[in-house]
């Protein structure tokens, strides 16, 4: 974020070319890139776990009662994994999905707009 408001100061005063703004900007996207990373992986592993649900309950209505051994362990299965949801949480109160770089980007311009207000006054 610093990075960013330091950019922006850089534009206002007309000192640096566009080289070095393409240069800033490609490292800050890198940043918010290595730093969502995890939160991607982590949605794709979502994305899986309902798959394997409608994979679970296709076989379930396939089986239909031919071993009812396996129709019994798999619809305890599917009720295990559809009690216990891939939902991951940072401290259990952020979720760790695809909302948090956009929540993340909401906090970091709402701060740079307070910084550019206060900059003014001095």
């Amino acid at each position: 974020m610093v990075d960013v408001f330091i950019t922006l100061e850089m534009i206002i005063s007309n000192k640096y070319n566009m080289a070095v703004y393409v240069v800033r900007y490609l490292e800050i996207t890198l940043d918010f890139l290595m730093l969502f990373a995890p939160v991607l992986l982590a949605d794709m592993m979502a994305v899986q776990v309902d798959g394997l649900k409608i994979t679970l309950h296709d076989r379930l209505c396939l089986n239909n009662g031919v071993d009812m051994k396996r129709y019994s362990s798999l619809a305890e299965f599917i009720g295990y994994v559809e009690a216990r949801g891939c939902r991951l949480r940072a401290c259990r109160v952020v979720p760790l999905d695809l909302t948090l770089p956009v929540t993340v980007f909401n906090v970091c311009v709402t701060y740079l707009i307070v910084m550019i207000q206060f900059a003014d006054l001095y």
